[in-house]
């Protein structure tokens, strides 16, 4: 085998690496190089969804001991770890009876004639109790709150 014969060799198995790179696999291959096994790539574990949500609730928890603010930043946080496909039309109600709307004074303006008038902005904001109460309300109709256990009396 010549060189230029050899170096063909090479490219084509640096090509088939490439082509399994490309698709996440690992690949294994013999000693000589010749054999290689493609291993595919599977997770072991799954991330635990109702954990990380009852994390985040704690967190809500010990925000709201502390400041209004923290607690209205960690209750969005919550809101946005539900998936839109998780929530229902009541839930959807709560949230639009949770929305606010605050009046923000800007500052004066001073028109014709001596009028002054006050240039006020209007902000959606939310209750953010009113929306943690959403939230843990879905999560109990959801079932991943607590459950019932049924229990069987013999007379």
């Amino acid at each position: 085998m010549g060189i230029p014969e050899i170096d063909r060799e090479i490219q084509k198995l640096i090509q088939k690496r490439e082509k399994y790179a490309k698709d996440g696999a690992r690949v294994e291959y013999s000693p000589d190089g010749e054999a290689g096994v493609k291993i595919e790539r599977h997770l072991t574990e799954k991330m635990d969804y109702a954990h990380r949500l009852e994390r985040q609730i704690e967190n809500c928890q010990f925000c709201a001991m502390y400041s209004y603010e923290a607690f209205g930043r960690s209750v969005i946080l919550l809101l946005n770890m539900i998936p839109e496909k998780d929530q229902d039309e009541q839930f959807k109600e709560e949230l639009e009876q949770s929305t606010v709307k605050e009046k923000i004074p800007t500052g004066r303006y001073k028109g014709f004639g001596g009028m002054t008038r006050e240039v006020i902005e209007e902000r959606k904001d939310y209750d953010y109790f009113s929306l943690f109460r959403a939230i843990v309300n879905l999560l109990r109709r959801r079932g991943m709150m607590w459950g019932e256990v049924d229990v069987e009396q013999f007379w």
